[in-house]
């Protein structure tokens, strides 16, 4: 239980980082997008998979 609890604070705030540098792009659906933020989000998840 201890071990959960250490790892969940820098887990919470690693993604709290990464929504805010990418101004939550990750978790938009795709229709809300524009041009530009899709297809900067194909290129993060094509570099997270490779």
């Amino acid at each position: 239980m201890a071990v959960t609890a250490v790892l969940l604070v820098p887990w919470t705030v690693a993604t709290g980082v990464i929504n805010g540098a990418t101004r939550g792009l990750l978790e938009l659906r795709e229709r809300v997008l524009d041009e530009r933020q899709s297809a900067e989000r194909g290129r993060v998840l094509a570099r997270a998979t490779a």
